[in-house]
């Protein structure tokens, strides 16, 4: 389990979070939401052990982070960040470098690590471009590659920062499929989130921020009952039936 106690953090005199708790439980999907500029990548980095708290701790299966070297670390958390750019190589370069927190002191690959990428690259949907450079790709290739890097690395704890832009929209239901398979697996899974119909329809908890501070931390149903979205986002938000399934409707407020 993450833990997070009393989290503060700042850039500079702009405070990001203030006072944040919260806990993040193995076998569930969470999604982070809240509007631009709340926190939520800077809550990401703090999780996955990228930038430090001013004030408060964080635990990871009743250890400090400080505990963990950084390679240790990446073992048990990884990240996929939004993508600025990556560095003119092959798909498959890219996704190996998801193995590098299990490589020897040889520094290369083992027959399993090998075996791992090839495994990322086909659950990622990513294949066909492996051998292409990764800067020539599109955008939502790009999302594919570096999800089937996260995937190569194999960690307990999984954390993706907007992971659905750029992808069109079968591909982000299949993105949000692969995240519930994880889940499946026992793995615990965090994603930030734009997509709020997505994060309802998906996630088993949902974390809505605003200005650095927890809103609402609860499930799916209790989150849009509760009236927190309405007030968040300054839009109204509404559940409907569309062949036997609940689908999610989003207005202005008039």
């Amino acid at each position: 389990m993450i833990e997070a106690m009393h989290l503060f953090f700042s850039y500079g005199a702009r405070p990001v979070l203030r006072d944040f708790s919260a806990s993040f439980a193995p076998g569930l999907l969470y999604g982070i939401v809240g509007p631009n500029g709340c926190g939520k990548t800077t809550l990401i980095r703090l999780l996955c052990g990228l930038s430090a708290p001013r004030e408060g701790a964080l635990s990871l299966d009743a250890m400090p982070y400080s505990v963990f070297s950084s390679k240790e670390l990446a073992r048990k958390v990884s990240l996929m960040p939004q993508i600025a750019s990556l560095p003119p190589i092959s798909g498959e370069e890219l996704v190996g470098r998801g193995r590098y927190p299990y490589w020897g002191f040889s520094g290369r690959m083992s027959p399993s690590d090998l075996q791992a990428v090839q495994y990322a690259l086909q659950r990622a949907e990513a294949s066909s471009f492996a051998h292409r450079d990764v800067t020539k790709l599109s955008g939502g290739e790009r999302q594919r590659i570096c999800l089937a890097m996260l995937l190569a690395q194999d960690t307990p704890y999984v954390l993706l920062d907007e992971p659905t832009t750029y992808l069109d929209i079968s591909h982000r239901f299949a993105l949000m499929e692969q995240m519930r398979a994880l889940r499946e697996e026992g793995k615990c899974v965090i994603a930030v989130l734009h997509d709020l119909s997505l994060a309802l329809r998906y996630c088993d908890r949902i974390l809505v921020l605003e200005e650095g501070k927890v809103q609402s931390f609860d499930t799916p149903e209790n989150i849009l009952s509760s009236g927190v979205l309405d007030r968040v986002f300054s839009l109204s938000c509404r559940a409907v039936e569309v062949d036997g399934r609940r689908e999610y409707l989003f207005l202005p407020k008039e």
